[in-house]
């Protein structure tokens, strides 16, 4: 797949491209929600991860943005706060699965399969 990935923190970048890239996965690492904004719409990606909160626009408007234009494209929150969110049947709109920080390569793994439908 090709996955854009976007979050302020670097070591959250690091290890979800190290995740990823076992994998065969390319991806495409961005630092903000407007930098990523700017790659989704050069960039041809079969999937979005997202942290929540960016200081500069959260993760719930990226994935907002993004189906506006593309319906379709799956989005997955990765956040610090994943479980309370759950806990509190939250769900921001657009945004198709929710994971907590930090995350396991099992559990990244499994989400991006039950998104992606394998």
């Amino acid at each position: 797949l090709n996955i854009l990935c976007i979050d302020d923190e670097q070591w959250s970048r690091d290890v979800m491209k190290r995740f990823l890239a076992c994998e065969g996965h390319q991806v495409a690492l961005t630092e903000s929600g407007t930098a990523g904004l700017e790659a989704f719409k050069k960039g041809n990606f079969d999937l979005i991860i997202v942290d929540r909160a960016m200081p500069d626009m959260s993760g719930d408007l990226v994935a907002a943005k993004v189906k506006k234009t593309q319906p379709d494209m799956p989005i997955l929150l990765v956040t610090g706060f994943g479980e309370v969110m759950k806990d509190a049947g939250e769900s921001p709109a657009g945004v198709d699965a929710i994971l907590s920080k930090p995350v396991s390569h099992e559990e990244l793994h499994d989400a991006i399969a039950k998104l992606m439908g394998s």
